[in-house]
């Protein structure tokens, strides 16, 4: 597969979208490298969708569910409402983080939305496979 994430851009963005977030640590997920299953996972659908871009979001969880997130991604079996919430927004973020002190950012494949169109303010996504924990943030 030839598709890779490209690490180097997704940080660059983060640092433009989250300047007060960033300012400071960030620290990178090495479960996220390629060859890891989340890599090779977040990859395919990068490739199967040329119609979609990779963009950073955030979401906000326990901090006792982090690790999880981390090592195995936001999965299906433990979504509420619906799917996967992620946001462009670092205080809604941190109301769902429930008191923990970090966020963790996601490479979040999403539709490419028409020319002048607004931001997506909160992103739901029922597809473990578009998402991909890349950083974590500590506000």
């Amino acid at each position: 597969m030839a598709t890779v994430v490209d690490f180097a851009a997704c940080e660059l963005l983060l640092h433009t979208k989250f300047p007060n977030l960033t300012q400071k640590g960030v620290l990178f997920n090495a479960h996220a490298l390629p060859g890891s299953h989340l890599h090779q996972r977040f990859a395919s659908a990068v490739a199967a969708a040329p119609h979609m871009r990779v963009d950073v979001m955030l979401h906000g969880t326990h901090e006792a569910n982090i690790a999880s997130v981390l090592a195995q991604g936001l999965r299906r079996d433990r979504a509420r409402s619906g799917g996967f919430w992620l946001t462009d927004c670092a205080v809604t973020a941190g109301q769902y983080a429930r008191g923990a002190s970090r966020l963790v950012a996601f490479a979040v494949l999403r539709p490419v939305e028409a020319a002048g169109a607004a931001s997506i303010y909160v992103l739901t996504l029922e597809q473990e496979a578009l998402i991909l924990p890349l950083f974590i943030l500590s506000p």
